[in-house]
């Protein structure tokens, strides 16, 4: 059965909040300036005012972007399944490479400061696995230390090259996969 377009706006109660922060994902990789309410009341189909029934505001919706943009990153890292610590950490580092150059903008907003508490949570637990990873290379009074270095080189890595930063030429795959495997050819237990 076809219903026929009315022309009418879906009520507000028909949309959902991740339908909401879907959108507005969307509109910030098109720049920060895209990211208007208006333009994501557009996208979800209602008015303006409409969306303030599932966000308080601007930096509210900033905020859950940055929530689902964790969760989103986080459930592809716990899909990976590899034989060894090694390979986990290769594949959870050549996840996060993808992740970024996927999601530019909504990835640079990982790093900023997470004052809200649930916030705090799903970094834990996205961090959760590259440090369980890490202990075992490592051992666990470094895991910590270990996976923050991976971290910073492999998201440090991703931003220079989707700001196009390389400016010497060559493979940036290449040279990727030789730091990447430097790194991780280094983790061995230390006392």
């Amino acid at each position: 059965m076809s219903i026929a377009y009315s022309g009418a706006m879906p009520a507000p109660s028909r949309i959902h909040r991740d339908q909401v922060v879907a959108a507005a994902r969307v509109l910030l990789e098109r720049g920060d300036s895209a990211l208007t309410m208006q333009a994501v009341a557009r996208e979800v189909g209602v008015r303006a005012p409409s969306l303030y029934k599932h966000v308080r505001d601007r930096d509210d919706l900033v905020g859950l972007i940055r929530d689902a943009t964790i969760v989103d990153l986080t459930e592809g890292m716990l899909e990976i399944d590899a034989p060894s610590a090694s390979d986990r950490i290769i594949a959870y580092a050549r996840h996060v490479r993808a992740f970024v150059a996927r999601w530019p903008l909504g990835s640079q907003l990982l790093f900023q400061r997470a004052d809200a508490h649930s916030t705090r949570d799903l970094l834990q637990r996205a961090a959760a696995p590259v440090v369980r990873t890490c202990a075992e290379l490592v051992g666990h009074p470094h895991a910590l230390d270990a996976a923050r270095t991976l971290t910073a080189w492999v998201y440090g890595f991703s931003r220079m090259e989707q700001a196009d930063a390389f400016n010497l030429g060559h493979d940036t795959d290449r040279a990727f996969e030789f730091g990447l495997k430097t790194i991780v050819g280094t983790m061995t237990p230390t006392r």
